[in-house]
């Protein structure tokens, strides 16, 4: 008989998900618990797992300083010369050159110079007891280049709230440049402070962590 014959091709069945591993079933009553099973080990994203992954950037109130290798010791470093109202000049940049070449008039080559880094400057009530800080910048700007100038390393450190060092800046061959007393003034009622300004070759930054 005339016709047209069918062939059907069975097609291959499409794998679907893997099984999800088995969780483990509540605990027996009176007996030990079931060994954990793999589920249960690995974490679960939730709300917990999101949170974790935030950052808070740490405030900029809770902070030391430390002399870092003294080259000479007219007195002992003290924890006074670890507190300061305020640090500022952790500042680094390039200076840049501008170069003209013959022929290019679309633009100028402008080329890298070794880094410029700003004075330290550290300022706090002024100290009346012994300090190593106060006595190396008399000694060394009231010495009027009589005398070698002394350099020394000096840390900045960044604390957490449970006083452990998060970010620390590193200051190589530093020495006082400038040493200043603010204005005495019989009207009004505040605390007499102290500049001090240092100079140093460069400066590094240390993260210690959270």
């Amino acid at each position: 008989v005339g016709g047209v014959s069918w062939f059907h091709t069975p097609t291959k069945p499409r794998p679907g998900p893997p099984p999800a591993p088995p969780r483990a079933p509540p605990p027996r009553a009176g007996g030990p618990p079931h060994p954990p099973y793999a589920a249960d080990l690995e974490p679960q994203a939730g709300p917990e797992a999101s949170m974790n992954t935030e950052y808070y950037p740490p405030g900029g109130f809770f902070f030391a300083v430390t002399v870092v290798g003294t080259g000479m010791e007219p007195s002992a470093p003290t924890d006074i010369d670890a507190s300061f109202q305020e640090v500022s000049g952790i500042s680094a940049d390039f200076n840049v050159e501008e170069l003209t070449e013959g022929g290019e008039n679309r633009f100028v080559h402008r080329l890298p110079r070794p880094a410029r880094y700003a004075n330290l400057v550290l300022k706090r009530g002024i100290v009346t007891v012994p300090s190593f800080l106060a006595d190396w910048s008399g000694q060394t700007i009231g010495a009027n280049l009589s005398l070698p100038i002394v350099t020394q390393n000096l840390m900045v450190s960044l604390l957490n709230e449970t006083g452990f060092p998060v970010v620390t800046w590193g200051f190589f061959n530093a020495y006082p440049v400038k040493w200043e007393i603010s204005p005495m003034d019989s009207m009004e009622n505040r605390i007499l402070t102290e500049t001090l300004e240092f100079s140093y070759n460069y400066f590094e930054r240390i993260n210690r962590g959270n």
